[in-house]
């Protein structure tokens, strides 16, 4: 079946993977594309189908009792959660996708997901009341990502861990050839002023872009918040069952990156 998604660099982040063609996934395709028909990225993610995702929670084994999805979107991370988790959490700071999404939750039936919005980095829970974080294509998109990493422990248990995917040192080139690819400036803009590390004379007038984190960086972030890494995909690899959302390199340079990291005991308060 043909890709609805227009971009043709975005196609090919995801050109690793089938299309979902089943009736529930068409469903909702034709629900983005009335609500919100120029809106690529979400399209792109919905065509793998419910499907994937829950090949991903399966094959990493990541399970539990609560789950919150910090930067949940429109919900394809947390319906697919819902196999896995009694109850399933997901916050957003846009209240027209978290809105989306419960339009999308009742057209599913499922009945464990809640949606919540407010600013991940102050995140309205209760100390040590959940099992599991994850924090999907979302650190980059604030400076204080520290204080995401932080408040997630803040509401992690002591059994708790953290699932976190994220954009490397590619993600200026990706957003540069998406631009290009689709003729738009604003992409071309974005990826140049990632590339370039944001400079004054590129960023006058614009919101900082969602850049990227190094990898050394982010452990370094991870042990001061006090999770220990238990499973990274460049050095681990990826189960037989499953494979990467995006492409791991774009022009031979690490693009997206995943790992999941274990609440250290030692530094639990």
């Amino acid at each position: 079946m043909k890709s609805r998604v227009k971009n043709a660099m975005l196609r090919h982040a995801l050109r690793h993977h089938l299309r979902d063609d089943s009736e529930q996934t068409q469903k909702i395709l034709n629900m983005i594309e009335q609500e919100s028909p120029n809106d690529d990225f979400t399209l792109s993610q919905w065509e793998l189908g419910l499907g994937f995702y829950k090949r991903r929670f399966e094959a990493l084994g990541f399970r539990g009792d609560i789950l919150i999805d910090i930067g949940c979107g429109t919900g394809n991370w947390s319906f697919a959660a819902a196999s896995y988790f009694r109850q399933v959490i997901a916050l957003d700071i846009s209240l027209s996708r978290l809105q989306f999404a419960e339009k999308i939750r009742k057209s599913l039936g499922i009945n464990n997901v809640s949606f919540l919005q407010a600013d991940v980095t102050k995140l309205p829970l209760v100390d040590h009341s959940l099992s599991h974080t994850l924090t999907y294509n979302v650190l980059q998109t604030t400076p204080d990502n520290q204080m995401i990493l932080q408040e997630a422990k803040r509401i992690t248990n002591t059994q708790g861990s953290t699932w976190i995917a994220w954009p490397r040192e590619g993600a200026g080139l990706y957003y540069l050839l998406m631009g290009i690819t689709g003729f738009n400036k604003g992409g071309i803009l974005t990826g140049l002023r990632i590339l370039l590390n944001n400079p004054a004379w590129l960023s006058r007038g614009h919101r900082a872009p969602p850049g990227f984190i190094k990898l050394n960086d982010l452990q370094a972030k991870l042990t001061a918040a006090g999770f220990e890494v238990i499973w990274h995909a460049e050095q681990d690899g990826w189960p037989v069952i499953t494979q990467p959302l995006f492409v791991q390199k774009i022009g031979g340079v690490p693009f997206f990156d995943e790992l999941i990291a274990k609440l250290n005991a030692t530094h639990y308060e």
